[in-house]
């Protein structure tokens, strides 16, 4: 990969429709010096995954949202439009309720359970992304 490519590739797609919670992620993510993509609906998300121009370094992703689709249906267009993108599904849903979904046989992504503290939050930040170096250079 070349040094250009490299560089360009600093935006992390956060999609959750809690606006609530939009500084607080966009301090955490600057913080780290990342450059967060607000989606506030799956919609919205789907829009700039499908864009071929994109490139994203992570997609962060709610579970539960207004309408009939889920984090986990934005994980399946983000694995299909950007397979080597690393994505982390967070939910305040309770912890039966994941277990259960592990317990069904759905495939599901890396999670992080609501309320998280920025330190929970930056440390898988901080595997996810290395993560992505390592798909990077294989």
């Amino acid at each position: 990969m070349a040094n250009g490519e490299d560089k360009k590739v600093k935006k992390i797609l956060m999609v959750e429709d809690e606006s609530a919670l939009k500084e607080w992620f966009e301090v955490t993510f600057k913080s780290i010096g990342r450059q967060i993509v607000w989606a506030s609906s799956i919609d919205e998300a789907k829009k700039f995954l499908s864009d071929p121009h994109e490139e994203w370094e992570l997609v962060v992703s709610d579970f539960n949202f207004q309408d009939s689709e889920n984090g986990l249906d934005v994980w399946a267009m983000a694995k299909k439009q950007h397979p080597r993108t690393p994505f982390l599904l967070i939910s305040g849903v309770p912890d039966q309720l994941f277990q259960d979904l592990l317990d069904s046989g759905v495939q599901c992504p890396p999670f992080l359970l609501k309320p998280f503290t920025a330190h929970e939050f930056r440390l898988i930040l901080r595997d996810l992304l290395a993560l992505r170096s390592e798909k990077q250079a294989a």
